[in-house]
């Protein structure tokens, strides 16, 4: 356990797609203390807390809410549903 993994946690849930949405999906706490552990990402609870509070001042849901924002964006981006030139977005 240490502080070094709940800063890769944190790093994986931000930058990879499909651990993330394993974590956004668990459905409890302790389901996604068991992903993390299962990722090779041990940790306690104080340790997470203090790499949290180093961060900005959003919560983990702030986090998975940011990522599912930038999966729709991308994904929409890619298929061609999002144009920024749109007549429709003004």
């Amino acid at each position: 356990m240490s502080v070094e993994n709940a800063r890769a946690f944190i790093e994986k849930v931000k930058s990879d797609g499909a651990f993330s949405a394993l974590i956004n999906n668990a459905g409890s706490k302790e389901a996604r203390v068991g992903i993390a552990k299962e990722a090779g990402l041990e940790f306690t609870e104080q340790e997470y807390q203090e790499v949290t509070s180093q961060l900005p001042t959003w919560t983990m849901d702030d986090w998975l809410a940011a990522r599912r924002a930038y999966d729709a964006f991308e994904t929409s981006w890619l298929a061609g549903e999002f144009n920024p030139w749109r007549s429709d977005l003004e």
